[in-house]
């Protein structure tokens, strides 16, 4: 999801990733909090990386929108597949209502996800307010870095209509 938001950007796996076991955390925390002795210190960890992980979101080379599209999809579907290990004993129906559901939680949040990316990162001729143009701005200061001499990672042309996607060779 990360790529179809930054078009000309490499994509590891690996923010996503940890960003994902995050999300399972958060959930498996939240499914735990009766059972812990000392749930508040857990949920201070768990907010800790969070934080930590989206605070090197904002680094060079490392993807802002991996680790947010991670966390969310990690959650969404850790929802999904739960309730089959920890849920045992409760009968299929509520197991399918709660797979339902964080189905239906992963599709709008991917959808939402791509839609606020992609509207927010594409110039429209018909909306350039100042505040769009210097949010654009803003996200291309943290997330555009040459990567090597082959590579374009400017290819968002933000003042002009429309995405240019050509790479052009990066000299030194």
């Amino acid at each position: 999801m990360a790529c179809l938001v930054e078009l000309s950007r490499l994509h590891a796996g690996s923010t996503a990733g940890a960003a994902g076991f995050l999300g399972v955390a958060i959930l498996e925390l939240l499914q735990a909090w009766t059972f812990l002795p000392h749930p508040w210190l857990e949920a201070a960890g768990l907010v800790g990386s969070t934080l930590f992980s989206l605070g090197l979101g904002t680094l060079h080379l490392v993807s802002l929108a991996s680790a947010l599209t991670g966390l969310v999809v990690g959650a969404s579907v850790c929802l999904m597949v739960v309730p089959y290990i920890t849920l045992g004993q409760s009968p299929g129906l509520g197991r399918l209502r709660v797979f339902l559901a964080g189905l239906a939680i992963f599709m709008v949040a991917a959808i939402v996800i791509h839609f606020s990316f992609i509207y927010t990162l594409t110039p429209l001729s018909h909306s350039s307010s100042s505040l769009l143009t210097g949010l654009r701005q803003w996200i291309q200061n943290w997330e555009c870095v040459p990567a090597y001499s082959k590579i374009c990672l400017h290819a968002l042309e933000l003042d002009s209509p429309g995405i240019n996607h050509s790479c052009k060779n990066i000299k030194g």
